[in-house]
């Protein structure tokens, strides 16, 4: 397969043709977008990226006068859902940059939903991120 080379001139016109094959891949509305828009509504903000690792959680902040209510848990059952349902991992590294207060309790969170830690017998090299979750195949399931 030919690699397409994006010019000046066809800028405009591979992007669209991306946007195009995007919308194409989600049209059965199992989106990651949709897993974010449900949780706008109690102000979460999340940052998902679908990269070539699986999706990328690079952000999610519960605001301070929601959390304990168990939205973040919600919202990481939503997400597990959604990438067990498309076959794809879940990688993130737990940090304090948006208002938690330790690492440590992230990853305990993360390991409460079936993430491990990225070090150890669970070392996997091709990724760059602490943590991770695989997807689980549900019993019955068909391939799509």
């Amino acid at each position: 397969m030919a690699r397409e080379i994006v010019t000046s001139e066809n800028r405009d016109e591979y992007i669209n043709k991306k946007l195009m094959e995007k919308r194409e891949k989600t049209q059965d509305g199992d989106t990651l977008d949709n897993v974010s828009d449900k949780y706008k509504k109690d102000g979460v903000e999340t940052d998902l990226m679908d990269t070539r690792q699986g999706i990328e959680l690079s952000r999610i902040v519960v605001p301070k006068e929601k959390r304990g209510e168990g939205i973040g848990s919600e919202f990481m059952s939503d997400l597990i859902s959604h990438a067990d349902r498309k076959g794809k991992r879940i990688v993130l590294t737990p940090a304090t940059d948006f208002g938690a207060s330790s690492v440590a309790r992230l990853k305990e969170f993360y390991k409460r939903h079936g993430f491990v830690e990225n070090k150890g017998k669970n070392k996997d090299f091709s990724i760059r991120h602490a943590m991770y979750r695989m997807p689980v195949k549900k019993e019955g399931a068909l391939d799509k």
